[in-house]
């Protein structure tokens, strides 16, 4: 980008090792790349189903990592947020006028 400042070195090396793991390019990981992320796949599919029996309305697409939930009282993003990290869960709050 014309505006941001380039990666650092270390981020750089630690971003193409990850994805080397992935794409099952680092042997010495064996298949762990794959294992990771179908472990993500179930994880999400089972968030989102929790979710979903809760009655929360849940947007985005099966399988996906990315689980876009709706909240209609400004009030709870907030408490949504705190709740979710002390949980451990890393979610990203944005509030109106933001759209879905």
């Amino acid at each position: 980008s014309l505006y941001a400042p380039a990666m650092s070195v270390p981020a750089t090396q630690q971003a193409l090792s990850a994805l080397r793991v992935i794409m099952g390019d680092n042997k010495s990981a064996g298949d762990l790349g794959q294992r990771k992320i179908a472990q993500l796949r179930r994880n999400s599919n089972l968030f989102r189903k929790g979710l979903l029996e809760m009655g929360c309305r849940v947007l985005g697409d099966i399988d996906s990592p990315v689980i876009p939930i709706m909240l209609y009282h400004p009030e709870k993003i907030c408490n949504f947020s705190r709740a979710c990290l002390r949980r451990g869960l890393a979610v990203v709050v944005v509030g109106f006028p933001a759209t879905p």
